[in-house]
């Protein structure tokens, strides 16, 4: 009895220890956040150059991989004559793939900078260049707006800036900016040189992945237990898939979505239809977020070329998004994520907060593999308490019903443990 009253005795204390020890350091980590955030982000500077490198590895895998696929069938694929064919050479397959893949990159950068750079660059200098007498127009529109409506004069002048104020108000933007501008040019620069550094890691990478995976899996299982280095493995698969589908995913949706809304604003002649194209179908890779953050500067421009269009622009973009999120883009990503519609814009406002523009990028695919585990934990959790995982079995007002705990269904991490088995191999895809 003495000696079960000092285990019990002994745990608790351990427990309490180990809970005081959590709450110091999470209150060292919030009384440090932004010293520990500094470091973080001077070791991401260092590693920049690897970090461009597994990127774009991962970026040009995906097509890789269709290729190598491709080649393999071709090359297996038995001969008319029967006879016996030599062994598919695996290492010059994987070389052609890896050269039709940079050639594709290299094809996509060359048709942006032959077509579509200079129709942006010159619809810019026609902005730039006509910005006078779109800020009169607009003026003179508010104004017949303002006496149509007997709203003060005065006050609208007091609202509506003047063209010469508007420059006033630019130059001293860029006057100021002057030592800004030379720090962005010095990262610009930094950030091509880490890219080109990055596209050579890349192609190491992608030559011998394989290689780099088994060593990574051989130091797993040498410094953890069996059962801990095959949980890593089956997380780096979910997380290899729903990466891969996200990413895969969004990057063609959002380039029909950029076609569609091209046609759409070029049938409606709609001015600089190119130049708003290319800001909806870019910032529509953000998700939840990213049709609001396109809308607002392309409403802008044209706001200021037509104010009568802007409207018709407006409502042209709220269509289309709708269109993409009830159709278009669920017949592409399917469930990639898996993800409610509320955490998916506390992932994304979360991620921004912390890492900006590239935070809202990935946040969603990284919360989408927590929120896989956590449901596959809660699950085992139940299920080892005999209790149901289905959410509408809680549902019913007060306490569970004894009743019902043994009617447990199906859990997440029996439905998927031989998916998880089956997809262990996905992380060198």
């Amino acid at each position: 009895m003495k000696r079960k009253f000092d285990a019990e005795f002994l745990s608790r204390i351990l427990s309490g220890v180990i809970i005081a020890a959590a709450a110091v350091t999470i209150y060292f980590v919030f009384q440090n956040f932004s010293g520990i955030k500094s470091a973080f982000s001077t070791l991401v500077k260092v590693l920049q150059p690897f970090i461009f490198g597994f990127v774009l590895a991962f970026l040009l895998n995906l097509p890789m991989v269709f290729v190598e696929n491709r080649l393999l069938k071709l090359a297996e694929r038995p001969r008319k004559d029967g006879k016996e064919k030599k062994p598919p050479k695996k290492k010059l397959i994987r070389a052609l793939s890896l050269l039709a893949s940079l050639l594709f990159l290299i094809l996509v950068i060359a048709l942006f900078v032959v077509s579509i750079a200079p129709q942006l660059v010159q619809s810019i200098n026609g902005f730039v260049s006509n910005l006078k007498t779109y800020v009169e127009s607009l003026n003179v529109f508010v104004t017949d707006l303002a006496d149509r409506f007997h709203v003060d004069s005065d006050l609208i002048n007091s609202i509506m800036p003047s063209f010469d104020q508007l420059v006033n108000y630019v130059f001293g933007l860029l006057q100021s900016s002057v030592p800004q501008v030379v720090s962005i040019t010095s990262q610009v620069t930094s950030t091509l040189l880490n890219t080109l550094i990055g596209l050579i890691v890349s192609v190491y990478f992608l030559a011998d992945k394989e290689n780099f995976v088994a060593r990574s899996k051989k130091v797993l299982y040498a410094f953890l237990k069996r059962e801990r280095a095959d949980r890593v493995i089956r997380v780096a698969a979910l997380s290899n898939r729903t990466f891969t589908g996200f990413v895969s995913g969004k990057l063609i949706d959002s380039l029909l979505i950029g076609i569609i809304c091209f046609v759409g604003l070029t049938a409606m002649r709609m001015p600089y239809s190119l130049l708003i194209s290319v800001i909806v179908g870019v910032t529509n890779i953000i998700p939840f977020f990213g049709p609001v953050i396109g809308a607002v500067p392309s409403v802008l421009i044209v706001l200021l070329v037509d104010p009568r269009k802007a409207l018709l622009l407006l409502i042209f973009i709220v269509a289309l998004q709708q269109f993409d999120g009830n159709i278009l883009g669920p017949r592409i990503l399917g469930d990639s994520t898996g993800l409610p519609n509320f955490w998916v814009m506390f992932a994304i406002i979360v991620g921004g907060g912390l890492f900006g523009f590239t935070g809202m990028l990935v946040s969603v695919p990284v919360f989408a593999v927590i929120y896989a585990l956590l449901r596959e934990a809660l699950a085992n959790r139940l299920k080892s308490r005999g209790l149901p995982f289905k959410t509408a079995d809680y549902d019913r007002p007060g306490v569970l019903e004894r009743e019902e705990s043994g009617e447990t269904g199906a859990s997440p991490s029996e439905e998927t443990e031989d998916q998880d088995h089956k997809d262990e191999d996905d992380v060198t895809k």
